[in-house]
């Protein structure tokens, strides 16, 4: 993991890693829009981010003779299915508008994210060369 030199850059990885996984669960909800009886799904990654965030406590050796502490933990991404009242007579509640809609928000999300961690990237690494 990245957290050796920055516990954002590990953060920034996440968060690029979950805005990946909802382009891929926009991307089936807009597949899947003529599929009778398939239910929407989204990320919920707000409740996501901050189990994330709450598995971020320090952990500190007290006693040379204690084991390292290892990575963090992982955690499972919160994926909710929709029950949106635009369900159609055939069960199917996939609104292409609003999921186009989601799908470039969520692009530029990613773009933006990764954006900033290619410059902290960047300034990591002008630091190790002594540039600037």
């Amino acid at each position: 993991m990245l957290n050796i030199f920055s516990p954002s850059l590990d953060l920034l990885s996440q968060v690029l890693n979950l805005r990946s996984l909802e382009h891929d669960l926009i991307a089936a909800n807009i597949a899947n829009a003529d599929t009778p009886g398939y239910k929407a799904r989204h990320l919920d990654f707000g409740e996501t981010l901050s189990q994330i965030m709450g598995n971020r406590l320090p952990l500190v050796r007290t006693n040379p003779l204690h084991l390292p502490p290892k990575g963090d933990r992982e955690v499972a991404p919160i994926v909710k299915t929709s029950e949106n009242s635009g369900t159609g007579l055939d069960g199917n509640n996939v609104q292409l508008d609003e999921e186009m809609g989601d799908l470039a928000a969520n692009q530029l999300l990613y773009s933006t994210y990764a954006q900033i961690l290619a410059r902290k990237l960047e300034w990591l690494k002008d630091a190790i060369e002594g540039v600037r």
